[in-house]
């Protein structure tokens, strides 16, 4: 089974859609590992 470190902590700031835009970059690939886990 393949470990997947805890999410880490994003910071972010800006107008709401800049900030939604920037978690999304900074999380895809963590996001991507974790779905892999039950594919």
């Amino acid at each position: 089974m393949t470990t997947v470190a805890p999410f880490p902590l994003v910071e972010i700031d800006g107008a709401p859609r800049a900030r939604g835009t920037a978690y999304g970059e900074q999380a895809r690939g963590r996001i991507g590992a974790s779905g892999a886990l039950y594919a």
